[in-house]
């Protein structure tokens, strides 16, 4: 009986974890809201908004102890721009393959860095080294369908 009470506990956090990310397209309030709910309690108390020339704000938190969480809302408080700062490669190796995993979005590789959501979701993935860190971000873009037809037609 425990043990199926157990199991029945991991596969309902489950889907929670798969769409703890997702935070392009969200409102600064649902921002703010989310990120107290799932970054870690003892992280600093920087999730507040810092303002950022040309009127965007900046959110983040911390994941994890190897991964920080930095979200780019625009000017009309809508979420640009995700982030995971990860301090080794494979934390964002790990990162990028949650993401990838989300089959809603649809993601194509364009290349080893660099996947694409479908259209309707406008969305980016790309995976970098930083200076000192990793970084796996998901941007919004705003193509147009000739550009997207223009990704791949190689």
């Amino acid at each position: 009986m425990r043990l199926m009470c157990l199991f029945g506990l991991l596969v309902g956090l489950l889907p929670f974890e798969l769409a703890a990310q997702n935070y392009v397209g969200l409102t600064e309030k649902k921002v703010q809201s989310r990120l107290k709910k799932e970054t870690r309690k003892s992280d600093r108390a920087d999730r507040m908004a810092v303002q950022t020339p040309g009127s965007s704000k900046t959110f983040s938190g911390s994941r994890s102890r190897s991964v920080d969480l930095q979200l780019r809302c625009d000017s009309a408080g809508v979420c640009y721009s995700e982030q995971y700062l990860c301090k080794d490669e494979s934390a964002a190796l790990q990162w990028q393959k949650k993401i990838l995993s989300q089959k809603e979005f649809g993601w194509q590789k364009l290349n080893e860095n660099q996947h694409v959501s479908v259209m309707e979701r406008q969305l980016l993935l790309e995976i970098y080294r930083a200076e000192r860190y990793w970084v796996v971000q998901v941007l919004r873009t705003n193509w147009s369908p000739l550009q997207y037809r223009l990704l791949f037609s190689n």
